[in-house]
């Protein structure tokens, strides 16, 4: 198939501005696949991003992508134009300090999609290592398929020794990473999950995705889990990234438990390190995923074991992103957005 020259891309101009563009549109390198972008999920950190400009401008952002395979650069194995697949989110460079320590994900010189070091999934067309191409089996939606990367940042959560042992949890925020780790949660095992969540749709997705009981934050949380859990769930997962939240997380889990932060706080914390030692408390904290955590996510979408698509509340054009995200920023009650590739 002939490649057109150029593609429409979502381009940042500087904070909150974005733009629909034309870019032009290269070949793939060696050892890389052009992927034609089906779907992109939006991110609260893409959100992040846009409203403060953090990679300046000229700037693609998208990083939970799935698409098909446009062409394959040379020296490319087993892969072939027409494949579906989603794409990771980026490629240590193999060579740096932290990637010879065994932090690949942690690398500051390798490509990353969506974040300033090329272009991200909101755009027509993307290149990539072929490493970072996942290929699934068709039939597969690939709006629900770009949500693998979320459930992957949950499966990384919970892919902790001290955290998998536990059999029961309490997830603060049911967004699309409070969604994943509670998913993440069934998966492994954890057998008594609840959530507390403030919107009613929200709720209800938790409920979908196997909670045994959804808490509104209106409600009397801590003498409802007080009941349930006695001295407290072993596990408390902070997934909205306020002050309050993390601390109502410290005060919810019970004496030599976890609280895992996974959602994004910029503020200063006003932090009292005594309750923490008199409870001999465990904090621990992820961003992102692995390349293996991303397949396993694939994986269990892929087999029916997970189902995204009810979170997917709205799929919208490409040309409809900058609205998105200004709605998104305003409050808008979703899930997740998904920008389809084809829809106009």
């Amino acid at each position: 198939m002939r490649l057109p020259e150029r593609m429409r891309a979502v381009v940042q101009h500087g904070p909150r501005d974005l733009r629909v563009e034309e870019l032009p549109l290269a070949a793939p390198r060696p050892g890389e696949v052009l992927v034609r972008v089906r779907a992109t999920g939006i991110c609260g950190s893409d959100l992040h991003f846009w409203k403060h400009a953090t990679y300046g401008s000229g700037v693609v952002l998208g990083h939970e992508v799935a698409g098909e395979l446009a062409a394959v650069g040379e020296g490319v194995r087993g892969l072939a134009p027409g494949a579906l697949g989603a794409v990771h989110t980026g490629a240590p460079c193999g060579r740096c300090e932290r990637c010879r320590a065994g932090l690949g994900s942690h690398c500051r010189d390798g490509i990353s999609l969506g974040n300033g070091k090329g272009i991200g999934g909101l755009a027509e067309f993307v290149a990539v290592p072929a490493v970072c191409f996942i290929p699934v089996s068709g039939g597969l939606d690939p709006g629900a398929l770009c949500f693998a990367e979320p459930l992957a940042n949950g499966l990384r959560c919970l892919d902790h020794p001290e955290v998998r042992q536990a059999k029961s949890a309490l997830v603060i925020g049911a967004g699309p990473i409070g969604l994943s780790c509670l998913a993440a949660a069934r998966v492994y095992g954890v057998s008594d999950v609840w959530v507390v969540e403030g919107r009613a749709r929200r709720r209800e997705a938790a409920l979908r995705l196997g909670a045994e009981r959804v808490l509104d934050p209106a409600e009397d949380v801590r003498a409802e889990v007080a009941r349930r859990f006695g001295p407290g769930p072993e596990l408390v997962i902070e997934a909205v990234g306020l002050p309050e939240t993390i601390e109502r997380a410290q005060r919810l889990v019970r004496p030599r438990g976890t609280v895992f932060l996974m959602g994004l706080c910029l503020d200063e914390l006003p932090m009292r390190p005594i309750r923490w030692l008199l409870n001999e408390l465990t904090l621990r904290s992820s961003l992102g995923c692995e390349l293996e955590e991303h397949r396993r996510a694939v994986e269990l979408i892929g087999s029916g074991a997970i189902d995204a698509a009810p979170l997917i509340t709205r799929r919208i054009a490409l040309s409809e992103a900058p609205e998105a995200f200004a709605a998104l920023a305003a409050g808008a009650d979703e899930i997740k957005v998904v920008v389809e590739h084809g829809r106009g």
